[in-house]
């Protein structure tokens, strides 16, 4: 894990339990240097797989039961708090800043995101960050599409890549999700990206994400009709009316989606330092410089709604359109 003090062992915990939830392909041991997984056939969700909205409720379900798991013996310090707080990221991300190898435009770059690490800044991030026991999981901490693989012997859905997964704020694997359904990647013009913030998707499609993650967080599958859960919001409703208060639970759906607002501003500062540090040592064609400036530029978008907001002493949900 880039720049974090997770041990071997506690990965292999962590890949073996979700390989018990088939939550993971078969996981058979490795190192620092490698993994030995065994091989699935299968596919990657695309992009345009994420506009389904059948397919987000799997994706929903998937997470989780991804964060039910409890994994007792594991630090449970938020992934999040530990960019912030441990010396060895932060020691990585100046390090890198401080080499003689960018251009003047990507210097321009730099000094605006090296003000990302100055101490007004990460006291802002600490102070808005999710509070409470309830707010922690076991999480993936990069779910995207080409993240979840659709398995060809039973159209299953489970994750790969799990080399930066530990405990986050549950909401953060929700926020990355989607921030990533506006960035294609691996295109062939320079910066090799695409960035379409239409893709983002609405209050209405987060909300109801939102609701099948909690939902299926509630009920295991002996316990619900589980096509008719995913198919039918009347089912889903009704099931929550029979055996619990649905005042509670559209409280915590909108506890959960200003979690996840706060959480995008999140992501988007994780992956502008983890793409300065890529910069200009990667083997791949991918302006990891301009990549990072576009996060900054994500970041500080949402970070002044969020001041804004709060200064009128709003949240975000009552904000919203």
């Amino acid at each position: 894990m880039l720049g974090l003090s997770v041990t071997e062992k506690e990965k292999t915990i962590s890949f073996r339990d979700c390989q018990k939830k088939k939550l993971s392909p078969p996981f058979y041991g490795g190192n620092k240097e490698y993994r030995i997984e065994k091989f699935e056939k299968s596919e990657p969700l695309s992009p345009e797989d994420i506009k389904d909205k059948l397919t987000r409720r799997r994706i929903a379900r998937l997470l989780a039961d991804l964060h039910s798991i409890d994994f007792s013996k594991l630090d449970k310090t938020p992934f999040f708090m530990s960019i912030l707080t441990e010396k060895s990221f932060m020691k990585d991300f100046k390090a890198k800043a401080a080499r003689d190898v960018y251009s003047p435009v990507e210097q321009k770059f730099l000094k605006e995101i090296k003000e990302l690490t100055a101490e007004e800044e990460i006291s802002f991030l600490k102070s808005v960050a999710p509070k409470g026991d309830e707010t922690l999981a076991f999480s993936h901490n990069d779910l995207h599409s080409q993240n979840i693989l659709v398995l060809d012997k039973d159209k299953t859905f489970t994750l790969i890549d799990y080399e930066y997964s530990g405990y986050n704020y549950r909401a953060y694997d929700i926020a990355n999700f989607f921030n990533e359904t506006m960035f294609e990647y691996d295109t062939a013009e320079h910066p090799h990206y695409v960035l379409d913030e239409s893709k983002f998707p609405s209050e209405r499609d987060l909300k109801d994400f939102i609701k099948y993650y909690l939902f299926f967080g509630k009920y295991t599958d002996d316990e619900i009709d589980l096509q008719a859960a995913l198919n039918d919001d009347s089912y889903r409703d009704k099931q929550l009316k029979e055996n619990k208060n649905m005042d509670e639970f559209n409280k915590e759906v909108d506890q959960v989606y200003h979690e996840v607002q706060i959480c995008e501003m999140f992501s988007h500062y994780f992956w502008c330092l983890w793409a300065v540090v890529k910069s200009h040592d990667a083997d791949i064609e991918f302006d990891y410089m301009h990549f990072a400036y576009k996060r900054l530029e994500l970041y500080k978008k949402l970070k002044k709604k969020f001041t804004h907001q709060h200064q009128k002493g709003e949240t975000f949900e009552e904000a919203a359109p």
